[in-house]
């Protein structure tokens, strides 16, 4: 059989119309295709429902209200009342009219997502029980944000057993492509690490400019043993999911404690995230579950005498964490020191003990931060803080270097502050200037593997200018500082060249002003005032150092040309998504309001946030604050969240003073318009009711704000 089989041949295989030699070569072929075999099996749960099937006539012209609200993007649900009672009529094939119904909900794109949406993907692995070193099918159906494309690229982010917390640093790759298979799916395989534990994955063009990130959250992968879900796996998760979705971690958590019962190391971690996520005082009752599972764990435990490093550890950890008795404390962590001395924790522990027993920076010191370095079967990251911050108080240079390296093994991410801290000190310079051109090279031979997977190329083209901006003017400072003056200022010239800062603007001005070239000085001094986050006093005070640095029309035509330079830099960014805004809402009184009526014609900054997420509180203050300044400025605030109304939240707005309108998601259109996933998220409507940034940091809604408004006003930038 080449290809696929037609559907009528497929049809013919559920109705058993086939002759034995067509179901066999059927047969054979649903084996190793799972589009065909996917396909078949929707035929059959729907054909068992067809008899049911309702025959009243379709009101006139109910048709056509219905193709044309689909067409503007709706869902479309019909009618499910308990039904008349009808005489039976004959349907014919039930598959058939399975297949009439399924072809139709495929092409409204909800078959198999989990998700009420009329334009939601989906992805399928199978085996969806793999192992390391599997080969995997994956079927992806698409959404219209990558319909019709002749290839698409898969890319993933694979965990081993021994990744750490967070994403920083973590290798994000391009791991298959798929093609375009049976209505409308896309398939290819992959083939997993031997050391794969679990993986994250998105869909983008081959070109990387349109992204489905299925709103953030990714499709996912766990690594088994047999049927049963890895231990390493659920950790993994857990790990890859801290820091994006603190939620979601503590529901894998559970979950793991769930799977295993028996773990200490399961046990704390939930311990940790619950007191991360509920707070150091959580309610009474999470407590007394807490130290019911240290009990009974202690009880398990306390008398095995091979216990692994990992439960030993975990072991000392829940004692702290739920509060135990000092002398369980104490327990445990001898326990720990005398039979794993090696392991992380237990290092961390060693390293801790150096620290406060020291008095001043002695060689003695850094000889013993050493002596556990090399004992250390994984370093802990303290151990390499300590080191690297003796290293830099003796002032050796020899050790500081060595010091930073090994930090940067163990927390690589750290590279660009520990460079910065060394091009301050005279002795240092010349290996901060080597270590940040190193690190320039990098960037540009890993931004293929660090791109974030819902990041398309054009936005990691700007993310990946912030990075090279912040290098470059380390490395201009360093130089200037070193006596080489007219390279410094080139690195300097050459990062104001790459996306928006004002903060780097300040300091390259600054530097150039201290050479004497006033006019290159007040360029820059120029973007700093153009931007609309930068205090109202620092602006007041460099207008009247530029007008009288350049006079007054000169110095107000660098600010112009500096708004102009902000504007065509920031709208690079944009995406430009026509969107339906008639969403319904409930305000703080219970009353429904339609999204599109609050926002009319005005710019409008779109923020999803929750209470109960961390993040989302950190940056509450400022999102109130914010608020407050766009309204003044004519732009719309509309924060949503997808809690539900409460006297807790109402009290807890109003105790906190936050006056900004805040709007309740009760039907999730909101999440699904935006396709928004997880908060806090940030969003901007332009005028014309198009999103036009997504995704936007909170500390810079003003500067996109500001340059949409200036493009309007300019015809520079249009």
């Amino acid at each position: 059989m080449i290809g696929h089989p037609l559907s009528s041949r497929l049809i013919g295989y559920v109705d058993g119309g086939l002759s034995k030699r067509q179901v066999d070569r059927v047969r054979a072929h649903l084996a190793g295709c799972v589009e065909c075999r996917q396909y078949v099996q929707s035929i059959q749960a729907i054909s068992r429902d067809a008899p049911n099937l309702l025959t009243d006539e379709v009101p006139e012209g109910a048709i056509e209200r219905i193709l044309e609200r689909a067409a503007q993007g709706e869902l479309v649900l019909l009618n499910t009342a308990e039904p008349k009672s009808h005489q039976r009529r004959s349907f014919g094939s039930f598959a058939s009219i399975a297949a009439a119904v399924l072809s139709l909900v495929v092409v409204g794109g909800v078959i198999g997502t989990g998700l009420a949406s009329a334009d939601s993907s989906a992805i399928v692995f199978d085996p969806a029980t793999p192992s390391g070193g599997d080969t995997v099918t994956v079927t992806y159906r698409s959404a219209s944000l990558l319909a019709g494309k002749d290839k698409l690229h898969l890319r993933a982010r694979y965990r081993t057993p021994s990744d750490k917390p967070h994403n920083r640093g973590t290798e994000q790759r391009l791991v298959g492509e798929l093609t375009p298979r049976l209505f409308g799916s896309y398939s290819g395989q992959i083939v997993l690490p031997d050391s794969f534990a679990y993986g994250v994955f998105a869909v983008e063009t081959t070109q990387g400019d349109t992204v489905d990130s299925n709103g953030r959250v990714y499709w996912e992968l766990l690594a088994h043993d047999g049927e049963r879900v890895s231990y390493s796996s659920l950790i993994q998760k857990q790990n890859d999911l801290i820091g994006r979705n603190w939620n979601a971690s503590y529901e894998t958590a559970k979950q793991t404690v769930a799977e295993y019962p028996g773990s200490a190391d399961a046990t704390t971690r939930l311990c940790v995230l619950e007191q991360a996520i509920l707070g150091s005082l959580p309610e009474d009752s999470v407590r007394e579950a807490q130290a019911q599972r240290f009990n009974e764990l202690d009880q398990q435990l306390r008398d095995a005498s091979d216990l692994p490093g990992a439960e030993l550890g975990a072991m000392y950890q829940l004692a702290i964490c739920v509060g135990a008795d000092s002398s369980s404390q104490l327990y445990w962590r001898q326990r720990l020191l005398n039979e794993a001395p090696r392991h992380e924790l237990a290092i961390q522990e060693r390293a801790a003990a150096v620290w406060r027993n020291r008095n001043g920076v002695s060689a003695q010191d850094i000889q013993s931060y050493d002596r556990l370095w090399r004992e250390a079967e994984t370093a802990p990251p303290f151990l390499t803080r300590m080191g690297f911050g003796a290293a830099l108080q003796s002032g050796d240079s020899a050790l500081i270097a060595e010091w930073a390296d090994r930090n940067e093994m163990v927390e690589p991410w750290s590279r660009t502050a520990n460079s910065a801290r060394l091009s301050l000190e005279r002795g240092l310079r010349d290996l901060a200037i080597t270590r940040l051109r190193d690190e320039l090279g990098a960037l540009d031979a890993s931004s293929a593997t660090i791109r974030p997977l819902h990041v398309s190329r054009s936005k990691w083209n700007s993310d990946e200018a912030a990075l090279r901006r912040e290098l470059l003017a380390l490395l201009g400072r360093a130089l200037i500082l070193e006596g080489q003056t007219d390279q410094g200022l080139d690195e300097l010239r050459l990062a104001s060249d790459f996306g928006w800062d004002a903060t780097t603007f300040r300091a390259v001005g600054d530097a150039i002003l201290s050479l004497g070239d006033t006019v290159g000085a007040h360029e820059m001094y120029g973007r700093v005032v153009a931007d609309p986050a930068t205090d109202a006093e620092v602006a007041n005070s460099m207008h009247s150092m530029g007008a009288v640095a350049l006079g007054a029309s000169e110095w107000m035509a660098a600010v112009e040309r500096a708004r102009d330079t902000m504007a065509v830099r920031t709208l690079s960014e944009a995406v430009y998504r026509h969107m339906n805004l008639d969403i319904i809402l409930a305000d703080s009184s219970g009353n429904e309001v339609n999204l599109r009526n609050h926002i009319g014609d005005r710019f409008t900054l779109v923020a999803f946030w929750s209470w109960r997420c961390g993040p989302s509180l950190e940056q509450l203050p400022k999102l109130n604050d914010i608020s407050g300044r766009l309204r003044a400025m004519g732009v719309a605030v509309a924060a949503i969240t997808p809690e539900p109304r409460s006297q807790q939240l109402t009290a807890f707005l109003e105790q906190n003073n936050f006056h900004m309108p805040v709007f309740y998601d009760i039907r999730g259109e909101a999440i699904r318009a935006f396709n928004s996933w997880g908060t806090p998220q940030y969003y901007i409507v332009d005028n014309f009711g198009r999103l036009a940034f997504q995704h936007v940091p909170i500390e810079e809604t003003e500067r996109y704000l500001g340059a949409l408004m200036h493009a309007q006003r300019s015809t520079v930038v249009q």
